[in-house]
């Protein structure tokens, strides 16, 4: 149920909140101040379970070092496995292209997750048991031990009565010991059919995440409250919250709407998150923020709801995946581990000078946010890079971020700025 594609105008869009750090410039490598975390491990009142969803359609060699990582921290995997998916051309199936031997490697249960479409105007029942049945003999000839089937489908409120019906209907074509669970929406905590429904399932997932227009944001964890209370309350099987690990982008692009009469510009949206999309336009990244996803999960910890029984992370982190969280983001987040940006700046020597390199060695990714001075003698040259601005006064140089500058990644080194000079040092901001 992650964001459809938005067709409608916008005149303005707001800023989404994003994670505040202090870059502190040193004259030599130190740590910036650590950022406070809420003290969960010293006031847990009852431990959740922690599961992942895998939602990658095609797995490659990198998922065997991200699973290695998680399993420390994360018991049960939720993998998608089939997708029903809505097109110009009608309904296409989509089946994910799963490493079995890795998954029996690994061990841990593993729920299998079927994505369908919720503009698809009727669920299938037929031919998605069909579709379904030799994926399930491929996991248990596989020897992977199956927790249970997951139907993520995001039809709207009016259709819920009817998503009851087929629940029924799929459950009674299923194995008896294959338990059927289901992702819910926000949205349907307003309708008097959303506690029958949770009741033909064996758990209930709501999605906290990428459930309002873009503008709003990816998360907000006062709605989540609200949110959490009443799903807590109306729910009649255990439930789970299932919470962001990543960040998406707005894409706007210019787009002509036709008419027989005549033809107008008109703005497109549309929200890229796992996948890249191949469309020309300007990107607005739209980012969570790790700490307040921490401050929400100490919260839920106080709460005295007897039917929560954990939270699923969306989504395991790749290398490849630039949208996704650090894994030592998440793993700190769902451990209650304090989370610390810890900047090192660096002057290193080249040919006809020195190059500035910044380098992130903690647990949370950087957004520099106060100018960074150094003071020169005998130079014939300077710039900045990486989307920071460059101004001398005197024999001091002042680097500061702009608005282009992108957050400095978990582990990761950063060329700022090259300075053809005899001498450079960095100053201590005051």
């Amino acid at each position: 149920m992650w964001w459809r594609v938005f067709s409608v105008l916008l005149l303005l869009l707001s800023q989404s909140g994003c994670e505040q750090q202090q870059l502190a410039a040193t004259s030599h490598p130190t740590a910036t101040p650590q950022l406070a975390a809420p003290p969960l491990q010293q006031k847990l009142k009852q431990q959740f379970q922690q599961e992942l969803y895998i939602w990658q359609r095609v797995w490659t060699d990198e998922h065997q070092q991200a699973l290695e990582q998680s399993r420390p921290h994360f018991s049960v995997l939720r993998i998608l496995a089939l997708q029903y998916m809505a097109t110009a051309q009608g309904p296409l199936w989509h089946q994910a292209d799963v490493n079995l031997a890795l998954l029996k490697k690994d061990g841990r249960p593993v729920t299998l997750v079927l994505r369908l479409d919720g503009q698809i105007p009727k669920l299938p029942l037929q031919s998605l048991t069909e579709k379904l049945q030799p994926i399930l003999a491929l996991y248990q000839q596989a020897g992977i031990q199956l927790a249970g089937i997951e139907i993520d489908y995001d039809c709207a409120r009016s259709q819920l009565a009817a998503y009851r019906l087929w629940l029924t209907k799929f459950r009674a074509a299923l194995p008896k010991d294959i338990p059927v669970s289901m992702t819910a929406l926000p949205d349907w905590l307003q309708s008097a059919e959303f506690g029958p429904l949770t009741a033909q399932v064996s758990q209930v997932t709501m999605q906290l995440h990428a459930v309002l227009s873009p503008e709003q944001g990816l998360f907000a964890p006062e709605l989540a409250k609200k949110w959490a209370i009443a799903a807590a309350a109306q729910s009649q099987s255990p439930l789970y919250f299932a919470l962001p690990a990543y960040h998406s982008a707005l894409i706007t692009a210019a787009s002509n709407k036709k008419t027989a009469q005549s033809s107008t510009a008109v703005q497109q949206y549309w929200v890229e998150s796992e996948v890249p999309l191949d469309i020309k336009g300007e990107r607005r990244e739209l980012r969570v923020d790790p700490l307040l996803v921490q401050q929400w999960l100490f919260w839920l910890q106080q709460q005295q709801f007897a039917r929560v029984k954990g939270i699923v992370w969306f989504r395991l982190p790749l290398p490849s995946d630039q949208r996704s969280w650090a894994y030592a983001t998440l793993a700190a987040v769902a451990s209650g581990q304090p989370l610390k940006a810890d900047l090192r700046l660096r002057l290193q020597k080249t040919p006809t000078g020195f190059d500035l390199i910044a380098e992130n060695y903690g647990n949370l990714a950087l957004l520099f946010a106060t100018p960074i001075r150094l003071k020169a003698h005998n130079c014939t040259g300077a710039d900045a890079l990486a989307g920071f601005a460059l101004s001398q006064q005197q024999q001091e140089y002042q680097l500061a971020p702009t608005t282009a500058v992108q957050p400095l990644a978990v582990n990761s080194t950063r060329t700022l700025a090259w300075f053809n000079c005899q001498k450079l040092q960095l100053l201590a901001e005051t």
